[in-house]
């Protein structure tokens, strides 16, 4: 069976790279992509219409930020705009006339600041910078106007900020853009490379034994990947120290059984290589979306939330991140991974399609 399987493997350069090189460069890949783990330094320009004290004090505590750098200083929005449209920067902050005469004078002034939201995590980051950025300063000009008034740095302090906000971030606490794309993006690009490795191992088989060596071939070596992947999440910030290791283990071999059951059932129906690949790119493309890490899947309308209950990549997700970060109890991590259990009839009904295939042509014969 070894001899067997390692005559596929190295006769077929493809499914090598497939098995052993791809699932290691796309994570090394991945991790050079959000190597900076958050937004840094995200450049912006400021139309200054006001040039005093106080407009130079907003823009150097923006730029101070490390979420944003000022790189282009204009006169006139139309070549803010211009720089915006080629996206040479991301936002554009105005500081208007008579800015800092209405700050002292204790009138309202509006603060115009525009930022590219098509790029959401972008456009978020940018949004936050500069509330913070804002709110900091209208809390010093309110105090800096108290302590004159009351002469009482204490008071003036609560005067200025009276309500104090204690936010506490639950399991990705740094906003980790690394974490929180590469826990979803490295089990999608998974279950895909489990696909492809099936389509190429199960054009070598012509017969029943074949065929299940070639299964068995593909979740051994996708299951140690996937479990390579659960211990990498260790790496960028994840706690993973899963409460379960061997439902964690279980939960991996059930996915690769899966996606090769789907692989099987699919080609032995169609008996084409193209169709096969088309349906594994349907099938498995909505994976990102569906989730539940990018978009709650409790916000999808009907058809959504019942497609996503039709993909295992949602029950995965969701037995994976109980496991790393919420702890629960043996019995309660089972039953969040027993959905999975029923997908195990692409397999089923795969296998039955090809015994009856191979016993007709071998009946023919």
């Amino acid at each position: 069976m070894f001899r067997l399987i390692s005559a596929w493997v190295l006769q077929d350069k493809f499914l090598f790279i497939v098995c052993f090189i791809l699932p290691f460069c796309l994570g090394v890949l991945g991790t050079q992509i959000f190597k900076q783990e958050i937004p840094r330094q995200l450049p912006i320009v400021v139309v200054d219409w006001d040039k005093t004290t106080t407009s130079h004090q907003v823009a150097f505590e923006l730029g101070a930020t490390s979420a944003l750098e000022i790189k282009y200083q204009v006169a006139s929005l139309l070549e803010a705009k211009r720089f915006l449209n080629s996206a040479e920067v991301y936002g554009a902050l105005v500081l208007p006339k008579d800015l800092e005469k209405k700050i002292k004078m204790g009138r309202k002034v509006d603060l115009p600041f525009y930022y590219n939201a098509e790029y959401v995590l972008v456009g978020k980051t940018l949004k936050n910078a500069f509330l913070q950025t804002a709110l900091t300063l209208d809390a010093k000009t309110l105090a800096t106007k108290a302590l004159v008034r009351d002469s009482n740095l204490i008071s003036a302090k609560a005067q200025a900020v009276p309500i104090v906000l204690q936010l506490h971030a639950l399991y990705n606490e740094e906003n980790n853009y690394t974490q929180y794309l590469l826990s979803v993006m490295l089990p999608c690009m998974w279950l895909i490379l489990i696909a492809i490795g099936m389509l190429n191992f199960i054009q070598k088989t012509s017969n029943m034994r074949e065929l299940l060596i070639s299964i068995l071939a593909n979740v051994c070596v996708f299951s140690f990947w996937g479990m390579g992947m659960a211990f990498y999440f260790n790496l960028i910030g994840m706690e993973g120290h899963y409460a379960h290791l061997s439902l964690v283990f279980l939960v991996v071999v059930l996915m690769a059984l899966i996606m090769s059951g789907f692989v099987v059932l699919v080609y032995g129906v169609s008996k084409s290589v193209v169709e096969t690949a088309g349906a594994i790119g349907v099938y498995t493309a909505p994976s990102f979306a569906f989730a539940g890490v990018t978009y709650p899947q409790n916000n999808m309308e009907i058809f959504g939330d019942f497609w996503s209950h039709c993909l295992p990549i949602s029950h995965f997700m969701k037995f994976f991140l109980q496991e790393a970060y919420y702890k629960t109890d043996f019995t309660e991590s089972l039953n969040s991974l027993m959905p999975l259990v029923f997908f195990l009839i692409f397999l089923v009904l795969g296998l039955l399609i090809f015994y009856f295939s191979f016993k007709k042509g071998k009946a023919s014969a």
